[in-house]
């Protein structure tokens, strides 16, 4: 019923409100049809505008409080600059802008605005309204979490309390980094009908790699994306772990430089960098991926499945035999 009177006083000022120059400036910002639960918002804006007696100077402060999930109501004081080059009291703004629909209940999100204005010391009032829409043209079909920070001291044969405690950012980088992208851009999935989500992980999760620090961080990514996978399933997204292996790259050329007899077999079934990327395009496009939801995959063993070869024309070893192969979830839910 509120919302419904108030679209029909919000008509009816679009329809029969007069200007009658308040502060001679028309809107000058860009406004969203978007309302947030407890918002508040200060504001300071300086604006110029140049008219027959030159440059104009104009100051707003602002105060805004939601009212409601669905109502703001913003109050402004302006200030313009004299012929004295001070600033005095202009006039008075109320604000009030409506959400009238939920953010991505349909093709656009559509809301209002209105605005009474008084100029100071006089009885010149305006009155504007108007209806404001916004649509997001983004698609966001896939997610692909492979941030990791290797320090230098991760790969020294020594136990974990000999090395430099800054080893704990490896958990930032990959595990933390992980949870807050995927929880700004689900959202934007969900709209846009969003397919698959991929964590980089290896099989440090699995075996002692490189020390606790290490093997938490790509266990924490595994049971991430597991659960995940049982958050995202009513939507139709995949989460999937994924084991990439020994890549070939800068840091793998240093290490093994340093540790070359341990990691020479490792080194002749290494895949190259593009490869991750070669088998993600057909597990993308595969009909039963939601069936894939959840597991933590090895990349040497799913471009296997698909065919696919490296950039060199080989295919990368998968190192399950020697390493050992991803574990299984229970399917217990505990809320």
């Amino acid at each position: 019923m509120l919302k419904r009177a108030f679209f029909s006083l919000i008509t009816f000022l679009l329809l029969f409100a007069s200007q009658a120059r308040a502060d001679n400036f028309t809107v000058d910002k860009v406004y969203h049809p978007y309302v947030l639960p407890f918002e508040r918002e200060f504001e300071w804006r300086l604006t110029s505008r140049q008219n027959d007696d030159g440059n104009v100077l104009m100051q707003r402060f602002s105060f805004g409080h939601a009212l409601s999930e669905f109502l703001i109501l913003e109050a402004y004081v302006v200030g313009a600059r004299d012929e004295n080059e001070d600033f005095r009291v202009e006039g008075y703004e109320l604000e009030l802008r409506w959400m009238m629909t939920e953010q991505g209940q349909y093709w656009a999100d559509w809301g209002t605005l209105f605005e009474l204005e008084k100029q100071h010391n006089t009885d010149d009032w305006e009155v504007k309204a108007g209806l404001l829409t916004e649509k997001e043209f983004g698609q966001l079909d896939i997610v692909i979490h492979s941030a990791c920070q290797i320090h230098d001291d991760l790969v020294e044969r020594k136990p974990f309390w000999e090395k430099s405690v800054d080893l704990w950012s490896v958990m930032d980088v990959g595990l933390k980094s992980n949870y807050l992208l995927s929880h700004a851009l689900v959202p934007l999935m969900i709209r846009s009908s969003g397919r698959l989500i991929i964590h980089i992980s290896s099989h440090g999760a699995m075996c002692y790699m490189h020390g606790p620090i290490y093997g938490a961080q790509k266990a924490g990514i595994d049971k991430m994306a597991f659960d995940m996978a049982y958050d995202l399933k009513p939507f139709n997204i995949c989460s999937i772990s994924l084991w990439s292996g020994i890549v070939k790259d800068e840091k793998t050329q240093k290490v093994s430089e340093q540790h070359g007899e341990q990691y020479a077999e490792f080194l002749k079934g290494a895949a190259s960098q593009e490869y991750a990327g070669m088998i993600i395009n057909p597990l993308f496009y595969d009909e039963n991926l939601m069936s894939l939801s959840g597991k933590t995959l090895i990349a040497a063993e799913v471009g296997e499945k698909y065919g696919v070869k490296d950039v060199d024309s080989n295919k990368p070893k998968s190192d399950r035999e020697v390493l050992g192969g991803p574990r299984d979830f229970s399917d217990a839910v505990v809320y």
